[in-house]
């Protein structure tokens, strides 16, 4: 009865909070990155209302207003519709992308940590294509994590987008790159394919990021958080 009692009052282990903790964030840190991507998108049609607002009845006195209007109309129709909104939403796959690889790694070192003598590898002798496949693989050799053929294409598939902007300048001419080019002709509501150089043209893209990054974190916590029990 002793033992019984004793087991029953004994300490959590510190890795098991934080490992609960962590997880218990994701929904938060998502609901978050959906509410900020809402509020750009908002603002971002906003001022290109007030721009067609503002340009839309101009009556001009001369062909030479004509003309220099015009030519400010090419410029600020190109800043906009094109060159902010791709800064903008091509800067949120980084942001989204980097937030993920931040939890992943924050994790593994906390396993590395405090539950040392339970691996049976540590991060920095496995091997893998990329960063992502290798954490997939410690915590598949550590923790049984697994994930759906199609989630895992999700993701891999956010860190190709990602890989393109950061290191190609959105430029897909790599054949690393023919899945990702695949999938963006067709969603061409959603993508534009110019000159074999991508843009994101609409927000939802982004909210699916979010989505699919929240899941792909909530899975990983929960099945190592299971383990650990």
């Amino acid at each position: 009865m002793d033992k019984k009692i004793r087991d029953f009052f004994k300490p959590t282990p510190i890795i098991n909070l934080l490992v609960h903790f962590a997880k218990s964030n994701v929904y938060h840190e998502i609901f978050v990155f959906k509410q900020f991507i809402y509020d750009m998108d908002s603002s971002m049609k906003k001022h290109q209302n007030v721009f067609i607002e503002g340009v839309k009845d101009i009556k001009f006195q001369s062909e030479e207003e004509k003309y220099d209007f015009e030519n400010y109309y090419e410029m600020e129709d190109e800043k906009y519709f094109n060159i902010y909104p791709k800064f903008i939403l091509h800067s949120v796959v980084i942001t989204l992308y980097s937030h993920l690889e931040n939890k992943i790694t924050s994790l593994i070192q906390m396993l590395e940590h405090h539950n040392e003598e339970d691996l049976k590898e540590r991060l920095d002798k496995i091997k893998g294509k990329s960063d992502l496949q290798k954490y997939k693989k410690f915590l598949k050799v550590n923790f049984e994590v697994e994930y759906s053929a199609d989630l895992w294409d999700r993701v891999n598939r956010i860190r190709l987008i990602r890989n393109s902007i950061v290191h190609d300048n959105s430029s897909l001419h790599r054949s690393k790159y023919e899945s990702v080019k695949r999938f963006m002709l067709n969603n061409t509501k959603t993508f534009l394919i110019n000159d074999n150089k991508f843009r994101i043209t609409d927000s939802s893209v982004l909210i699916g990021c979010t989505e699919v990054i929240g899941d792909f974190l909530t899975q990983t916590y929960c099945q190592v958080e299971k383990k650990l029990v």
